[in-house]
Formats: structure tokens, C-alpha cells, sequence
């Protein structure tokens, strides 16, 4: 008994309770109710009355949106990657900027996407301010840097130096034609470099290759001096020394042999801590011993025998024979970012890179980290004696070696040079630079910022891409004609309903 009036109870709480919200549901209903009718009586009876309540919802429109604009805050970026928003590398790199910078855009209107983009850079950094110029408003500006009507440019100034970005730097395209936009990486660089007395400086390798800065890796060098490098050639046999403030050293293939006064040139830069990137392709139709070359590669553990690599299984044979689409570690710095974009490096005629075991890389105080590497289905055929072997092949390693305290030499090797250089191939379609291949390029730029100790500088490279749709200028007209009309049809429907129920009363 005591058990069921208990529950009686309850549940007559449980009633009660449902029953207050009910009514105080009903009270807060009544009080809308309420107030929408004195809205209706005081206001919509009378048409004075309407008018003026019309008047201050558009006048509390055009308020808010004053405000907004006053307040100038950036847009949000709905899009999937996020292409219109600062990247994380961008914001930690301006945040410590030493030199105010000016960045005054010309023929850029106020909604424009860079515009939002610079209003980011702002807010990450007040050092960073930025005019969109005019003439009427900026006519000495105009004047000093000489702008022209339907010539778009961005113009990056400190007390240092000054950049310019033009509008077709701002974009590029991929292996497949679609539009990828570079603003953030172009202006992010250019901040930098206005902000920067001192430039990593990269020095290529002449007289021994065929590839030079300007034929062979042209593009190359244009890359890195668009990411802040200072570019130059060295040769050895002239210097007898690599430059004191080289701070990387670039082979990119060898026609011939080192000297032995070249060999020791370069091991003395890197028993001084000095960083190299070497590319070599392997040789078809001679079989040179590369003896002294092969004692600097000694100093890391690695050697290059004059094997290349073919693919048997379909999915990484690229295009024709020879080419590899290449799979690429996904915990390295310089490939992360292109296995997370699920890209791979097409390669021609990739070599066979071999790396010493762990006691000999322990005894050399080497440490080694595989880049690139084909599947296990691959084979490597020697070039001489044709024999084949089975198995997975590393085409691309780092490696750091301890050469003192305290101080660090570190080298990025690759067993092709041919695959990051101006060649071209539209037998396969390949109607752009092998270097400019989307994953060849990060990965070669990459491996600069990694010798270069850049960080994850290039994170700023966007890596989507898009197809760009241009409309017609009679869609254009259309669209505008549309988005004009409608408005104004609905408002004046309204009106002719309120009217004719106006007269009705």
C-alpha cells in the first residue's frame, strides 16, 4: 500500500509539472500573440504608420551593414580547404615581423577576395597595412610606381625593399589544367622577403652537368627565387672551395667524373656542417665509374649503382614505360603534406638508391629517413649485365650526419635529376615541365626548405585545386538583371496585396 501511494504521488508531480510548462508555454505564446497584434493594430491600420515602420527596417539595414563594414571583419571561408582562409605556417610566420609593411593593391575592387586575405594578414599582425589605391584618392601613389589601367598589381613595401605581384602570379594550373590559386604563398613570400636582409643561398653545381640554372633547371631556380632563395652557380674547378656562405649545395647529375680537388672541395663543406641536394640520373648508354663522387656519398652510408627502377603493377606505371608514379612516406616533413594529399612524384627512369646498414650508418653518426620508394613489386634492372631483382627500391632518401658538436650536415638525395627539371614529354600528355608536376614540384621545393631549415614553410602552397568557370558577358548580364528584378517584383507584389486588401476593409 505504502508502495503505491508513492507512486501515485509521483506521478501526480509528474502532471503537475507538465502542466506549469504547458502554461507558461501558453503565457509566452499569449505575450507574442499580444504583441504581434499591437503591431498589427498600431502600425499596419494605419499607412502612415506602415511607412514609417518600413522605412527604419531599411534604415536598421543599411546600419547594420555600416557596422559590419566599419568593423572590417574578414569573410568566412565556407570552401572545403579552406582557400580563402590564412594558413597556420602564414600566421606563425608574421607574427614576428621587425619592419612595418605596406601592401597597396591596384585594380583589385573592395570585395575581392584579396582584399578579405589582407584584412587576415592585418589582423595577425598591425605591422601589416594595406591601401587599395586609386586615382582619385592615391594620385601620388599612382605617379611613384608608374600603375597603368588593366594592369592589376600588388605592391609589398617595407623600409628594406620593395616586391611586386602581379595578378598572373597569383594563380597557376595543374597537370590536369585546373586553376590553383597561390595568392597566400606569393604574398606570405613576399612579406617575408620585404622583411628579410639575408636570403638562404643555394648554389648549383657547373661544368660537371649537363643541367645549369639557365637551361636544364631553369625552372627550378625560378621557383626558389620566388620562395626566398638567392640563386647562383659555382664551379669548383675555378673556386677550388665551395663559397663560404653557401647554405646549400646543388648536383643535379653528373656528365662526368668529380676531381679529386672537386671531391675534397665538397667534403670539406660538409665536414663544416654544410647541406647538399643531389639528383643524379643513371647512365644508359655508357657505364662511367663515378669513384670520387662516390667518396662523398660515402661520408653518408649511400651509394647509386647504375640500376633503374620498372613497375610491374599497373597502378604505379605511369603514361609509357619508364615512368613511375612514386609512393612517398607519410611521416617525413617533406613528403607529408603530398601523402596527405594523396599525390605521388612522377618519375623517369628512377635509379636505385642503397643505404649502408644500421651498424656502419651508427658508425658514420649518419641517420637516414626514406622519402620515395616503389612498390614491392618492382624490379631493378642493372644496365650493363641486364640481371633483374625483385623487391621494393628507395628512390629518394634524407639523411643527417653528425660531423661535430653541435653541428649538422644534411643531404637530400634523389635517383633521378631528369624528373625535376625543364624536360618535357607530350607523348604522355606531360605538356608542362617535369618539375612543374604538381607532386614533383613540392617535393623538390621541399626538400630545399628542409636543407634550408625553413620549417614547413611551403604548407602555405594551397594544394587544392579548381576549375574555373568564367561566364559569358550576356550570363553575366543575365545573373545581374535577375538578382535585381526579383527584389523588386516581391516588394511590389507585397505592396499591391497589402493595397488591395486595404481597400477590401
Amino acid at each position: 500500500m505504502k508502495n503505491e501511494k508513492v507512486k501515485k504521488e509521483k506521478i501526480k508531480k509528474e502532471k503537475n509539472k507538465k502542466e506549469k510548462i504547458k502554461n507558461e508555454n501558453k503565457d509566452e505564446r499569449n505575450i507574442f500573440q499580444k504583441l504581434g497584434y499591437k503591431i498589427k493594430n498600431y502600425c499596419l491600420k494605419d499607412t502612415t504608420r506602415t511607412v514609417i515602420l518600413v522605412l527604419i527596417i531599411i534604415a536598421l539595414y543599411f546600419l547594420v551593414n555600416w557596422g559590419v563594414r566599419k568593423i572590417d571583419l574578414a569573410q568566412i571561408d565556407l570552401t572545403k580547404d579552406k582557400l580563402y582562409t590564412l594558413t597556420d605556417t602564414s600566421k606563425n610566420v608574421l607574427k614576428n615581423l621587425s619592419h612595418d609593411t605596406d601592401v597597396y593593391v591596384w585594380g583589385y575592387t573592395e570585395d575581392s577576395s584579396l582584399i578579405d586575405l589582407l584584412k587576415q594578414y592585418h589582423s595577425q599582425n598591425d605591422k601589416i597595412n594595406y591601401t587599395v589605391v586609386t586615382k582619385d584618392e592615391n594620385p601620388d601613389l599612382v605617379e611613384e610606381y608608374y600603375l597603368e589601367e588593366d594592369y592589376p598589381v600588388i605592391i609589398v613595401k617595407s623600409d628594406l625593399k620593395t616586391n611586386y605581384v602581379y595578378q598572373e602570379d597569383t594563380y597557376t594550373y595543374d597537370a590536369s589544367y585546373n586553376y590553383v590559386d597561390i595568392t597566400e604563398q606569393k604574398l606570405t613570400n613576399s612579406i617575408l622577403d620585404v622583411n628579410t636582409e639575408e636570403k638562404t643561398k643555394v648554389y648549383f653545381l657547373e661544368g660537371k652537368s649537363n643541367y645549369s640554372i639557365n637551361g636544364g633547371v631553369s625552372y627550378l631556380s625560378t621557383a626558389l627565387q620566388d620562395e626566398l632563395y638567392e640563386v647562383s652557380s659555382v664551379n669548383l674547378l675555378s673556386t677550388g672551395a665551395v663559397p663560404e656562405d653557401c647554405d646549400i649545395l646543388a648536383i643535379m647529375s653528373l656528365s662526368s667524373d668529380l676531381t679529386e680537388s672537386e671531391a675534397n672541395a665538397i667534403m670539406e663543406y660538409i665536414n663544416k656542417g654544410g647541406n647538399l641536394l643531389i639528383a643524379k640520373d643513371i647512365r644508359v648508354t655508357d657505364f662511367i665509374d663515378f669513384t670520387n663522387f662516390q667518396k662523398v656519398l660515402d661520408l653518408y652510408g649511400v651509394s647509386m649503382p647504375n640500376k633503374y627502377v620498372a613497375e610491374t603493377n599497373d597502378n604505379t606505371v605511369a603514361g609509357s614505360y619508364g615512368y613511375v608514379q612514386s609512393d612517398v612516406a607519410s611521416d617525413n616533413e617533406i613528403t607529408r603534406l603530398i601523402y596527405n594529399a594523396n599525390a605521388a612524384p612522377l618519375l623517369y627512369y628512377p635509379g636505385v638508391i642503397e643505404i649502408a646498414g644500421s651498424e656502419e650508418l651508427a658508425t658514420l653518426k649518419v641517420t637516414s629517413n626514406k622519402l620515395l620508394y616503389s612498390s614491392d613489386e618492382a624490379v631493378a634492372i642493372n644496365v650493363e649485365n641486364k640481371e633483374e631483382e625483385n623487391g621494393q627500391f628507395t628512390t629518394g632518401v634524407s639523411l643527417e650526419k653528425i660531423v661535430s658538436d653541435g653541428v649538422t650536415s644534411k643531404m637530400v638525395i634523389f635517383s633521378t635529376a631528369v624528373s625535376f627539371s625543364d624536360a618535357m614529354d607530350t607523348d604522355i600528355g606531360l605538356n608542362i615541365p617535369m618539375v612543374q608536376y604538381p607532386a614533383n614540384y613540392n617535393t623538390i621545393l621541399n626538400s630545399f626548405a628542409y636543407l634550408g631549415s625553413k620549417g614547413e614553410l611551403y604548407s602555405i602552397r594551397k594544394s587544392s585545386s579548381v576549375t574555373q568557370y568564367m561566364p559569358t558577358e550576356t550570363q553575366d548580364r543575365t545573373v545581374r538583371i535577375i538578382i535585381t528584378v526579383i527584389p523588386i517584383i516581391i516588394i511590389g507584389s507585397g505592396f499591391i496585396v497589402w493595397f488591395n486588401r486595404r481597400k477590401k476593409a
